[in-house]
């Protein structure tokens, strides 16, 4: 009958935002960076690492490509987690996602690419909001979280 039932209202705030995102793991914790930017993962082969002005940079594409070793940005100088022994595999290979920041490429070091999939993402929690390495968070499916990386942020810390 017209004018009976219930109505439900459902409100969503504006500050989420629904994104394919390439989740990843970095000594055991995980993290996301968005898909729109990233060129490619690659394993590495240690012959293709080469230090420029104290910078670890791949060869790929006939091109040098920065490495940023992520657990290096977040643990500069201070204690490091228990596995943050700078992952590679028996023959000396690296896992790197490669980024587009601006108009250069990143290769961001890994230990393992868990997964690609659309999330919900939320705001930077307050705490975090003057690290510029963080563009966001999103709940993963078992309920915990992972923080959204922002290579250009990445390289400024």
């Amino acid at each position: 009958q017209p004018g009976s039932g219930t109505t439900f209202t459902i409100r969503l705030p504006f500050t989420l935002a629904i994104m394919k995102a390439l989740l990843f793991r970095v000594c055991g914790e995980r993290y996301a960076i968005p898909a729109s930017i990233i060129d490619r993962s690659v394993k590495i082969p240690r012959a293709n690492i080469v230090k420029t002005a104290g910078q670890e940079a791949a060869v790929l594409d006939e091109a040098e490509v920065p490495l940023i070793r992520i657990i290096d940005s977040f643990y500069p100088d201070g204690p490091r987690p228990d596995d943050a022994d700078k992952k590679v595999d028996s023959a000396g290979d690296i896992l790197a996602v490669v980024v587009s920041a601006g108009q250069e490429r990143l290769g961001l070091v890994v230990d393992e690419v868990v997964e690609a999939a659309d999330m919900i993402i939320r705001p930077v929690p307050e705490v975090l909001k003057s690290n510029p390495a963080f563009s966001g968070v999103t709940i993963l499916g078992d309920g915990l979280s992972a923080l959204i990386l922002n290579p250009r942020g990445i390289v400024r810390i």
